[in-house]
């Protein structure tokens, strides 16, 4: 009797091995029918995952786990999971379809991904996915890809040389390099000169632009809310040195429409050269989720790379920008201002706030999108322990930032439709208040006033010095000729109007003995005798202590000034009776 149970059972559980075997061997099937071929390639600090990829249900998408030994059902579990919600046709070059940007403009064909230089477009209905190598593991890398239904269930069957690696990939922690997609300018291009970026304003990146893009860069995960996600930007010389353009787009892989603009409704979205929420990739955890400032961070890679590739000179980096391109250059520059040097910024929106312009618009309304689609408000958080509006807030950077901003050029409208002008003269008070570099123009047009604004504001772009970081220059305030802005309600200031307008300086002098400038008023815009306040900044040789009193001689009179508790000396009421120019020196 013993030895005829013994016998069943052991019929039974080798059927039941069988069984449990056959059960492996249909899901690793079944794995191997959605991801076959995977490979990897390093390049560069990162490794090039592609793989073949059959149809497979809607909602469906790939992980990628990551391991220092082969990957096999039983250790998935234990893997690093490094990219997740990755989409089906993830090797489809996504920049190239017009319906991306926008869901109304019909679908085109799409190539696939170039992901080396000079390399061919990938197969556009094949997958892709590029991980950035960090110190965790760089002798031995081995991945996996597994699919998740759109019930969330996730399949992590493993087929060895299907869907996972059976080789290990070796590596480096390196900084990324962006994939050549054309011939342009070559390495070395900008040495010592100026590096300038171009930041567009909404939705122009989606109006052909990215097509005749330089290069391709697939991020870390410092720059997306996943790693590897892919940015374009173009690269060309002016006299000055090296201008970047590059385009603000985050694929966020859903239709954000609850935004309430049709430009977040492909599925590639603007971030206001900001970021988006870090959980944007699903609806419902979303709301959950903090705004991280992905794209600032791609944008000091970006500077990073160019420093090093072109070699132009890490002092004289600009930011300029137009509307949308207007607000990130200052938010960047203003949280960055140890990398930028000087801004120039048109028609920008210095804050997101409720308050109303024309036709009821409200700042605060950009943020719908990147904030994962929903109504955005003062609670929306960033991952910085600040709300987004206060950490955007440009007017409260320039009152509590204790240190130097970078040189700003403003222009504005007041009849801006786009960009409420009631958040405009705020900010102006708080940059002549704490006596920052400024220079405002406004008139009473529209969003794209400054193609029209006077012939001596754009001369005084192109002529005025570019303060480089680490250099000395004066900055202005107070200015007798300058107009008034108002309080930011439509009737209240000056129409048309500026600050400092027409003020440029020259042949500064910065030593440890005292600093000395030269400075002159345009006879052809200022009504003199004229005054204005002049506070040097940027300082680096010439050290004032605080509430130290140091000696200011104009023209050859000469009077003593206290210094406040920060250690900046303002010389009030300089006098400017002519075009002629005025001398201005501080000793101790």
């Amino acid at each position: 009797m013993f030895n005829l149970t013994r016998t069943k059972w052991a019929s039974r559980l080798a059927f039941l091995g069988l069984t449990m075997s056959l059960c492996l061997v249909v899901q690793a099937a079944q794995a191997a029918a959605a991801v076959s071929n995977l490979r990897g390639v390093y390049r560069s600090g990162q490794v090039f995952l592609t793989w073949n990829e059959a149809n497979v249900p809607a909602g469906t998408t790939f992980n990628v786990y990551l391991a220092s030994a082969p990957i096999d059902a039983g250790s998935v579990a234990n893997a690093a999971l490094v990219g997740h919600h990755v989409e089906p046709h993830s090797a489809t070059d996504w920049w190239l379809d017009p319906s991306s940007f926008n869901a109304e403009v019909p679908s085109r064909a799409a190539p696939g991904f170039v992901i080396e230089n000079g390399g061919a477009p990938l197969n556009p209905r094949s997958g892709l996915f590029v991980h950035t190598v960090t110190d965790d593991n760089v002798d031995k890398m081995y991945f996996a890809v597994t699919t998740t239904h759109a019930d969330g269930a996730e399949d992590r069957s493993v087929s060895a040389g299907a869907n996972a690696t059976n080789q290990p990939i070796r590596g480096e922690v390196a900084m990324p390099q962006p994939v050549r997609l054309r011939d342009t300018l070559s390495e070395g291009a900008g040495e010592a000169q100026s590096l300038t970026l171009v930041l567009h304003g909404r939705g122009a990146d989606g109006a052909g632009s990215p097509d005749n893009a330089s290069y391709v860069m697939f991020g870390t995960s410092k720059h997306g809310w996943r790693q590897g996600l892919a940015r374009r930007f173009t690269v060309y010389a002016n006299p000055d040195g090296i201008v970047i353009e590059p385009y603000d787009r985050m694929w966020v892989g859903r239709s954000l429409m609850g935004s309430g603009d049709r430009r977040d409704g492909g599925k590639a979205i603007n971030t206001w050269w900001y970021g988006v929420n870090n959980k944007i990739y699903d609806e419902t955890e979303s709301a959950s989720g903090v705004v991280v400032n992905y794209t600032e961070r791609y944008l000091l890679w970006l500077t990073k790379w160019a420093q090093s590739y072109y070699r132009t000179d890490p002092a004289q980096t600009v930011l300029s920008g137009f509307s949308m391109g207007g607000t990130g250059a200052i938010s960047m520059a203003f949280h960055h201002p140890d990398v930028f040097s000087y801004v120039i910024a048109r028609d920008p929106q210095p804050a997101y706030t409720q308050k109303e312009g024309l036709y009821k618009m409200r700042s605060i309304t950009r943020l719908n999108g990147l904030v994962g689609g929903r109504e955005a408000d003062e609670q929306v958080m960033s991952d910085e322990g600040l709300s987004v509006v206060d950490r955007m807030d440009a007017a409260r950077i320039a009152r509590e930032y204790p240190g130097e901003l970078p040189f700003l050029v403003l222009m504005n409208g007041r009849s801006d439709g786009s960009m409420p002008w009631a958040n405009n003269p705020p900010f102006y008070e708080a940059l002549q208040a704490g006596r920052r570099g400024v220079m405002v123009y406004w008139d009473n047009g529209g969003h794209e006033m400054y193609k029209t604004v006077p012939g001596d504001v754009e001369n005084y772009i192109a002529g005025v010095p570019t303060p480089k970081l680490g250099q000395a220059y004066p900055a202005f305030s107070r200015f007798s000729a300058d107009a008034n802005a108002g309080n930011g309600d439509a009737g209240n200031g000056d129409l048309v109007g500026s600050m400092n307008r027409g003020l440029s300086w020259e042949d500064v002098q910065d030593t440890a003995q005292g600093f000395g400038v030269t400075i002159r008023a345009a006879a052809s815009w200022v009504s003199f005798p004229a005054q204005v306040d002049v506070t040097p900044r940027r300082l680096s040789r010439f050290v004032i202590a605080p509430n130290a009193t140091v000696q200011a001689t104009v023209n050859g009179q000469t009077r003593s000034v206290q210094a406040d508790a920060k250690g900046w000396v303002t010389v009030e009421g300089v006098s400017l009776s002519s075009d002629a120019p005025v001398r201005l020196e501080i000793t101790r």
